[in-house]
């Protein structure tokens, strides 16, 4: 490798050595870059052209995805009816496994108060 070859793998290696630095640091790009007095625009320039050498955890690498296994509904099912009596006052959200005799009594309850 000639003098010019020696000069791009000593900024490749500067260059790794900031990205790394600043991923320690948890900076934004900007903070990082006006707090070791590098211009932002040349910092992205040098992630982005590094990013396509390798296919390590840059910008532009691709990550593998897991799906991950289906858990529990933590929130009820939509109700297959809303009943509202006395202009809105009660308001009953009644789904399908409700039962005929429960809603009877709520129902008959409601009309006694009336």
């Amino acid at each position: 490798m000639g003098a010019h070859g020696n000069g791009v793998q000593a900024k490749r290696q500067y260059w790794r050595g900031h990205f790394a630095a600043w991923r320690r640091s948890g900076l934004s790009q900007r903070e990082y870059c006006n707090n070791e007095g590098l211009s932002l625009s040349t910092f992205q320039l040098w992630r982005r052209h590094l990013a396509d050498e390798t296919t390590g955890t840059e910008a532009g690498s691709c990550v593998d995805l897991v799906a991950l296994p289906q858990t529990t509904r933590s929130f009820p099912p939509a109700p297959s009816l809303r009943l509202a009596i006395g202009n809105g006052y009660y308001r009953l959200d009644i789904g399908d496994d409700v039962r005929v005799d429960t809603l009877r009594t709520v129902l008959d309850a409601l009309e006694s108060r009336q």
